[in-house]
């Protein structure tokens, strides 16, 4: 089964002539991931979020974004040009209760937006907010309890359904978080999800307080989810190579990705990508202080750009794509083969 298109890394390129002009005058981001909430429902031993803070010396805080700052940052999105906002955590984003209004102003200002959540709790007006944006990831872990497991059934059911009735195109997938140690339980999960009709299944490494994958043999763990009858376009066949090209050396020194993306915390700070949160080296400011425009353009932000040396970066999800657009600058690949990537409505999410 090939990989879902809007999993794939080169659909980067059909910003990379926003990119070549960037590197000579910088231009405005293409896309922000941000965190409207630290505040999580469940409290997973291998929380990702914990282990990146922990990984650079720092503990998680409990705090949402006010309402205010929400409809301010989506003003400051729209007059930026800002095509797409990823909506993740921190904690969970549904926890944000003005999430539902902040997806509202999103919508007026014709700005796309994806939301990952655990689906545990979902709030009556926010289900139909999530189906109007252009995606929905549910985060499935093995350690979740049986209660909490089956609330996030419960509620990807109804969100299918709501956007059946309101026929969106809202595409909804799985973000399935695996190990090598507990990957067995996985076969429920998958039961369950192939009476659902969502769009896809993500499978994802969990990570640890020392952010180390590489050391774990995967033979064995994706030997077997082979063998289980997954209804659904997956990117299992890709998975063992995704995660050893992580780990690799870095072929390149320049991050291509800090011209087209950002992140944005619960607690406000900027910083260039979400594999850096929390690491006060590469804070660049915050929206409480400043516009995020203002943080954006400042010199700081620039001498990042110029100066960091991405080899001593750790293991990141931008790697791949700065793989690819490095080789679209070096013109080793061919813009019009990957055409078909470049045009899936995902391509502004990077």
């Amino acid at each position: 089964m090939t990989v879902p298109q809007n999993l794939k890394d080169t659909k980067v390129l059909k910003h990379f002539s926003h990119l070549q002009k960037s590197l000579k005058e910088l231009q405005h981001p293409i896309s922000i991931e941000l965190h409207p909430s630290n505040k999580c429902n469940l409290n997973c031993l291998d929380c990702g979020y914990r282990a990146l803070l922990s990984y650079h010396g720092n503990e998680k805080t409990f705090v949402v974004m006010t309402r205010e700052t929400l409809l301010d940052l989506a003003k400051q999105f729209s007059d930026l040009n800002i095509k797409a906002i990823t909506i993740s955590g921190g904690g969970d984003p549904s926890l944000n209760p003005y999430l539902s209004e902040f997806l509202k102003e999103l919508q007026k200002n014709k700005i796309k937006y994806g939301v990952i959540t655990n689906g545990v709790y979902l709030n009556k007006f926010l289900p139909k907010e999530l189906v109007k944006g252009e995606y929905v990831r549910f985060s499935l872990y093995t350690d979740a309890t049986p209660q909490q497991f089956f609330s996030t059934i419960k509620n990807i059911r109804l969100l299918v359904n709501l956007k059946n009735k309101l026929k969106t195109n809202c595409i909804m997938g799985i973000g399935l978080l695996v190990d090598t140690t507990d990957y067995i339980r996985t076969s429920q999960i998958i039961e369950e999800l192939n009476k659902i009709n969502i769009s896809y299944i993500s499978f994802r490494p969990k990570e640890y307080l020392n952010r180390k994958l590489d050391n774990r043999n995967w033979d064995e763990p994706i030997g077997y989810l082979k063998k289980i009858k997954i209804k659904h376009p997956n990117n299992l066949e890709d998975l063992k190579r995704r995660i050893s090209e992580l780990h690799e050396a870095k072929p390149y020194v320049n991050c291509l990705s800090l011209h087209l993306t950002s992140h944005i915390d619960a607690n406000g700070n900027v910083y260039p990508c979400c594999e850096q949160t929390g690491n006060q080296k590469y804070l660049m400011g915050n929206i409480y202080k400043n516009p995020f425009k203002e943080i954006w353009y400042s010199k700081k932000y620039s001498d990042l750009r110029n100066n960091l040396d991405a080899k001593k970066c750790p293991y990141c999800r931008y790697n791949l794509k700065n793989i690819v657009l490095h080789k679209a600058l070096k013109n080793e690949i061919n813009l019009k083969d990957f055409e078909k990537d470049m045009q899936h409505s995902h391509a502004d999410f990077l």
